[in-house]
């Protein structure tokens, strides 16, 4: 008898541009996807941000058929909090936007890294591991 070990994933945050990207057809992203090197998890705000981009009930469809196997990431009081002090600190300096902040304080909460294929809003956030895709 031989047991089959599956090779270690680790989790991680994956940021709304990559999932954008992944519906626009870009080859990287589709790549990405269709052999994460992660385990993939959507904040919360990821998965609203994509949901205000739905134009038609076929679009709601198949959104909500892209994000059903992957687990959603809920904002607690923690990462709510973070969101706000890394969008007074990282706003300005470094261009981080709202939805962005709160992706990121889930990925700090959870203890995860974040995969996104632009870092650069995210790049001086202390403590937060970046993966980019391609």
């Amino acid at each position: 008898m031989s047991i089959r070990l599956e090779t270690f994933r680790p989790a991680a945050v994956v940021a709304t541009d990559v999932c954008v990207d992944l519906a626009l057809g870009v080859p990287e992203a589709v790549a990405f996807f269709g052999s994460p090197p992660v385990d993939i998890r959507l904040a919360t705000a990821t998965y609203l941000e994509l949901l205000q981009a739905a134009r038609t009930r076929e679009e709601l469809r198949r959104l909500k058929r892209f994000v059903q196997p992957y687990a959603v990431l809920s904002l607690g009081p923690m990462a709510s909090s973070k969101a706000v002090e890394l969008l007074l600190a990282h706003s300005l300096a470094d261009g981080l936007q709202a939805l962005q902040a709160l992706a990121a304080a889930t990925a700090l909460a959870h203890e995860i890294a974040l995969v996104t294929a632009n870092p650069e809003p995210y790049r001086n956030i202390a403590g937060l591991e970046l993966m980019k895709p391609y």
